[in-house]
């Protein structure tokens, strides 16, 4: 797969089997056309310096294109293909936007980011009330469609004080929160929507221990 990108031209892309003899590659590049669009967020007011990013093209991760909204939320690019392409969109304290369809057009597109994802909650003994004074909070990926959970064991974070608060700026199917304890057997939320905003989830943990032999 070989990818051209000039610019005032739009890309173009092949895919070739390299073999022996083989005729020079020929691109002949159109004109550039163009995408513009407004990043707002959920009250509908302008997300400045918010990257968008060419992501995936005819079914490729190829294409090299990447800008941040200015003031009033808005991006341009110029040398554009003719054909979709999709974009992902982000900043600090949002929700992502991901694979997100656009094409050349004389309308501009308006996308709304999302607030960020917060959860928060306490973690304490079910038995006697009293908060759990260290535990660990583990983050996971629902999935759906009876696929096993994505239990992201890379990033476990310690609380104390039996209080949490985590957040998730990648839109995925579903979040999930596990909550581990030494001699407590784990606590797991319900799926947790990414367009959820500000949720509290608490935890009541019953004693128990792992397999012993």
């Amino acid at each position: 797969i070989l990818t051209v990108q000039a610019k005032g031209y739009a890309p173009d892309l092949k895919h070739f089997t390299v073999h022996k003899p083989m005729k020079p590659l020929e691109f002949r590049l159109e004109p550039g056309r163009t995408i513009r669009g407004r990043i707002v967020d959920s009250a509908g007011h302008p997300v400045a310096g918010a990257f968008v990013a060419a992501d995936t093209w005819r079914g490729h991760r190829s294409l090299e294109w990447r800008v941040d909204t200015d003031a009033e939320g808005r991006f341009e690019w110029n040398d554009a293909p003719a054909d979709e392409v999709l974009f992902d969109m982000g900043k600090q304290d949002y929700m992502s936007v991901r694979n997100y369809g656009m094409s050349p057009s004389e309308q501009e597109y308006e996308i709304t980011m999302p607030d960020v994802l917060k959860v928060h909650g306490k973690v304490v003994d079910a038995e006697t009330g009293e908060l759990i004074p260290e535990f660990n909070l583990l983050s996971g990926i629902d999935w759906g469609e009876d696929r096993p959970v994505s239990w992201q064991r890379r990033n476990i974070n310690t609380y104390t004080q039996g209080h949490y608060e985590t957040r998730f700026t990648y839109p995925y199917p579903a979040h999930l929160i596990r909550i581990e304890a030494e001699d407590y057997k784990p606590g797991i939320s319900r799926a947790i929507g990414s367009d959820e905003g500000e949720v509290t989830i608490d935890f009541a943990l019953e004693k128990g221990m792992g397999p012993t032999g």
